[in-house]
């Protein structure tokens, strides 16, 4: 999963065309799959899967969308967010997202697979108005 994972995050982040040269080995080591981004949507910033396979993704900043592997569709999951820069996934209906002010818990209550709860799990480590600062994460510990 991990190797898997790495090479998505590198695929979904390119904001160009990426062309293996025809001596290239790469594919004997990966199975490669070209997804492209929502219409209208131009930077992957966060990526994860979620317990039932689906690609989850940070994408321009300030949306979530999910990616169904099997049928090769997106779909908007949460929006307003404010530079979502990290993902874990905690069941098929609720993520944790690291952006900019929080830590932001989001759940799909009703799932219908929309957000419909956001609830700041910390915001602690606060913002000022320094451009260079930036919340990556999440990391989950040993607990």
């Amino acid at each position: 999963m991990f190797n898997k994972l790495k090479f998505f995050i590198l695929a979904l982040s390119l904001t160009v065309s990426l062309q293996l040269s025809a001596g290239s080995n790469i594919s004997k080591y990966y199975e490669i799959d070209n997804i492209p981004l929502p219409k209208g949507e131009h930077s992957a910033d966060a990526i994860a899967f979620m317990p039932d396979g689906r690609l989850v993704c940070a994408l321009s900043l300030s949306k979530i969308y999910f990616y169904d592997t099997e049928t090769k569709e997106w779909s908007l999951f949460a929006e307003g967010l404010h530079t979502p820069l990290g993902i874990s996934p905690i069941n098929n209906h609720e993520i944790i997202v690291s952006q900019r002010p929080e830590i932001t818990r989001i759940i799909d209550t009703d799932k219908d697979g929309k957000a419909d709860h956001y609830k700041t799990e910390s915001d602690y480590f606060g913002i000022t108005g320094t451009y260079g600062e930036w919340a990556f994460g999440p990391v989950k510990d040993s607990k």
